[in-house]
């Protein structure tokens, strides 16, 4: 490619990017997918790595690790090394089945509603099942 032609390629791979993330048109794993993309385009090794730890979790042993880790808000406390050390795969299950959770809770007192909540319940333990594989201290 040429360099007008490869910066041209990267506003428009930025600006696509940009909204797919504010009109929320792309999951979680997509759109670092392409972030990750973009970053390989304009060369920084460094996003590339940190991108990397947001799909397969965190190090306590890699310093561009530990560094996101502070400038994403994963640290629950630094000097213990208590932190959100999964992937954003793993947050965005969590979410989602917290989402089913209250969903169920606001259900709960409707009768007619039992054989859903008994669906919703099977289902949220086979997501916490999975979770909970998932999950876990940081990676090393």
């Amino acid at each position: 490619m040429t360099d007008q032609i490869e910066a041209e390629h990267i506003l428009e791979l930025s600006k696509e990017l940009l909204g797919d993330i504010e009109l929320d048109r792309l999951s979680a794993d997509k759109l670092l997918l392409k972030a990750t993309r973009l970053a390989r385009l304009v060369g920084s090794d460094e996003i590339q790595t940190w991108l990397t730890f947001e799909v397969h979790g965190y190090s306590s042993s890699n310093p561009v690790s530990l560094k996101y880790m502070g400038l994403t808000g994963r640290w629950i406390d630094y000097k213990e090394g208590k932190g959100h050390w999964g992937s954003l795969g793993q947050h965005a299950v969590s979410i989602e089945t917290a989402k089913a959770r209250i969903e169920a809770t606001s259900m709960a007192g409707s009768v007619s509603n039992a054989g859903y909540l008994n669906t919703l319940s099977r289902n949220h333990a086979a997501l916490s099942s999975t979770i909970r594989s998932l999950r876990g201290g940081p990676h090393f």
